[in-house]
């Protein structure tokens, strides 16, 4: 194929309606992009995806997500095409590869080509940055595909400006995610495909999924899983109303605290970055150590111990911060009643995640990126974290955290008293 795969594999849990997240609009990167383009950079695929573990597509094991007539290429495909565009190098010499990306990869200026590589295209293989996912972490400087080559074996082929490469991924492969392109199954002799024409893509449904826009902040309520009953809360000294969740035995808030105190010093709209603050109807406020136990700076702030053991700090009458044991036990439950990660379970199905972080929110808590304050406003869209009143000496309090490349809850962290984290309440 002259582009890469574009087709939406869709794949449910089991005895739910909730998709697995297992292909993305390539294109990301988290250093300056949070959502991919379909139209552009096709998808990229964990392994199970590109390999139809569901048998979704078809039951040929070469075939994987590929239309029939067409197959995921294996590692010596991979390698005859890198030896066979390797026009001006030795294909038996020591980089069997040396030219190849010269005539691979897409001549139109996309590229960030440092060393001035000079980009002919002359194959029409049409290789654009789509990039890779590995750990959770996007980045665009190259493109990323699979490659098959025996059962248990996992390969990734990388091109970009600096190189043609074939790697295994075995002990990563689950965390990986590649683009894919197509192999047709049968040997080409026709003397017009042969030349240096572009071959087109057989024809087949693809379905590109939502369009992705940047997301735009909306009141936290918008956020909520609209499968979920909710009741309702209010807060006596602001009048302000919060939705609340029954997860097991314990009944969550299902946003974020937004009780103004002393802005600028000990909360700040959550959302922010750099010096300008958020939304708080989206994100809810971030607090400092200090500020989430209600006490001044100079009591329970950074370098001082707290000396403090009671659990209501900033939550209102009959709600307290929850203790490190409580978010066990939250992770715990959604545990033994899903399949699907706690993480994913308590993350909104909200584009304010990053493309590839967004969860199925399938308890209710409705956990959006609110990111942090350390002096600046960072990891918004990537990032939120939960206060809890458990303090660790002088300088540090404990917060459980959700990230948007991670499916898991982190419990038990530590951070310094003097950042700003969200506060998710929970009923006494």
């Amino acid at each position: 194929m002259a582009q890469n795969l574009n087709y939406n594999y869709t794949v449910k849990y089991a005895q739910t309606d909730i998709i697995q997240h297992n292909n993305w609009c390539a294109g990301i990167d988290d250093n300056a992009k949070k959502h991919g383009d379909c139209a552009k950079f096709g998808r990229l695929y964990t392994y199970a995806a590109a390999s139809d573990s569901a048998n979704i597509v078809s039951s040929k094991e070469a075939q994987g997500i590929c239309p029939d007539g067409w197959h995921i290429p294996t590692y010596q495909e991979w390698k005859a095409l890198g030896k066979t565009a390797n026009v001006e190098g030795d294909p038996s010499g020591f980089d069997p590869y040396e030219y190849s990306v010269r005539h691979l990869l897409d001549a139109s200026g996309i590229w960030n080509n440092p060393y001035n590589i000079p980009l002919d295209n002359s194959f029409k293989f049409n290789v654009m940055p789509s990039g890779d996912i590995m750990n959770g972490y996007a980045l665009q400087l190259d493109a990323s595909f699979w490659a098959r080559k025996e059962s248990y074996s996992f390969y990734i082929t990388s091109i970009a400006p600096k190189g043609f490469s074939i790697n295994s991924v075995n002990n990563q492969s689950k965390f990986y995610a590649a683009a894919v392109r197509c192999v047709k199954d049968e040997v080409e002799t026709d003397p017009v495909n042969l030349s240096t024409n572009v071959i087109e893509p057989p024809a087949y449904n693809i379905d590109l999924g939502p369009v992705i826009k940047e997301p735009t902040n909306q009141p936290a309520e918008t956020y909520l899983n609209k499968k979920i009953t909710y009741d309702e809360f209010t807060d006596k000294r602001d009048g302000q109303i919060y939705k609340t969740v029954v997860i097991g035995e314990q009944t969550w808030m299902a946003q974020n605290l937004n009780y103004k105190i002393k802005p600028g010093i000990q909360s700040w709209c959550g959302g922010g970055t750099g010096r300008k603050e958020g939304n708080c109807d989206t994100y809810g406020r971030l607090y400092t150590w200090a500020g989430m136990k209600n006490r001044s700076e100079s009591e329970c702030g950074d370098g001082y111990i707290c000396n403090d053991s009671a659990s209501q700090g900033i939550c209102p009458d009959g709600w307290e911060i929850p203790s490190v044991e409580q978010f066990d036990t939250l992770s715990t439950y959604i545990a033994t009643i899903t399949k699907i990660a706690p993480g994913d379970a308590l993350k909104a199905n909200s584009d304010l995640w990053y493309e590839y972080g967004k969860g199925s929110d399938f308890v209710g808590f409705s956990a959006l990126p609110a990111g942090l304050n350390r002096n600046t406003f960072e990891s918004v869209n990537d990032i939120t974290s939960f206060w809890t009143h458990v303090e660790r000496g002088d300088n540090f309090g404990i917060v459980a955290s959700l990230r948007a490349r991670y499916d898991r809850l982190l419990i038990d962290s530590s951070a310094t008293k003097d950042e700003a984290y969200s506060i998710r309440c929970i009923k006494k």
